[in-house]
């Protein structure tokens, strides 16, 4: 079971972190270089510092709780999807189903809001990046509540 917590947690702040920096991927963070006849700005989000250190940082991570646990997975291998016996394949297969069921009425859902926010945004605000950030938005939180329904039912069928 720690396998699928440690993989779900992981994916779900990858969905998180990568949400954000789409959704925000520059700030009034900048730096700047100058010399003569040549000069530099870079404009960067915070957010993306953060992203990129998490995925230097979670394969490390997931390599040494691969280790420790004694799994028989290499740094390839779907820990979530990865099953010992009969049971845990079963497991997976109603956790599967009960996050393939969240991810369609997600998307559903999320059509409907952005046409939504497509029609606000035309009719009030004139803004095309509140409809680039809800749509970003949307998809984002329908990949975390995927990985997370799935954590969830999974953690749940095998305690029964």
């Amino acid at each position: 079971m720690k396998k699928v917590v440690f993989e779900s947690v992981g994916n779900t702040l990858l969905f998180v972190l990568m949400g954000l920096v789409f959704m925000f991927p520059f700030s009034r963070y900048e730096g700047g270089v100058a010399a003569d006849g040549f000069s530099l700005s870079v404009h960067l989000s915070p957010f993306l510092a953060v992203f990129v250190a998490f995925l230097v940082l979670y394969p490390i991570a997931r390599a040494v709780f691969v280790r420790r646990s004694g799994l028989d997975a290499s740094t390839r291998d779907n820990l979530e999807l990865a099953a010992d016996d009969e049971r845990e394949l079963q497991i997976t297969g109603r956790a599967l189903r009960t996050a393939y069921r969240v991810l369609m009425t997600c998307l559903i859902v999320g059509l409907g809001v952005l046409a939504a926010a497509q029609f606000l945004s035309a009719t009030f605000l004139g803004d095309a990046t509140a409809v680039y950030r809800t749509a970003v938005a949307i998809i984002a939180a329908t990949l975390v509540a995927a990985s997370v329904s799935y954590c969830i039912r999974w953690c749940l069928e095998y305690r029964r």
